[in-house]
């Protein structure tokens, strides 16, 4: 009975360090350090050995809110973050009867080129939310879209 609760430890053990030292949903530092994942390219250092913030993208706000003709952005309690190294800013516009609602954030780069590339022919840059309820319209990065910081 001993020996089997022995070799139960000992498998026990050997899994976990096949698997990493880390639960689900967080980061494994360099140094074998845990972080939540999403402390992963948020713009401050998580890890001891700031792994955590290595091969990071653009630095992008990320929120969503309802489109107001005085107020157009993240709110102002909201930190920036930064994007994985494979991942582009955007901003996606939905036109619903309650309104406008925009959803900046990172998206990965072919994703967002793809995206763009379906916008509806009412979705132009100098006014991306002219179409009917329910159009969607996405722009990747640029200077005058890009949710940069």
């Amino acid at each position: 009975m001993v020996t089997r609760v022995l070799l139960l430890v000992l498998v026990i053990c050997l899994f976990s360090n096949v698997r990493g030292g880390c639960r689900r949903g967080q980061y494994e530092c360099h140094d074998g350090g845990c972080v939540r994942g999403y402390f992963r390219c948020n713009g401050y250092q998580n890890c001891k050995d700031n792994s955590d913030e290595t091969d990071c993208g653009q630095k992008c706000y990320e929120c969503s809110y309802q489109y107001e003709e005085d107020y157009f952005g993240c709110p102002s309690y909201r930190h920036p973050n930064y994007c994985y190294a494979d991942e582009i800013c955007s901003t996606v516009y939905t036109k619903t009867v309650n309104g406008i609602k925009i959803e900046q954030g990172c998206m990965k780069d072919p994703d967002c080129i793809t995206a763009t590339g379906n916008n509806d022919a009412s979705c132009v840059q100098g006014n991306p939310i002219a179409g009917d309820d329910g159009t969607t319209c996405t722009f990747c990065c640029d200077d005058e879209y890009c949710n940069n910081v």
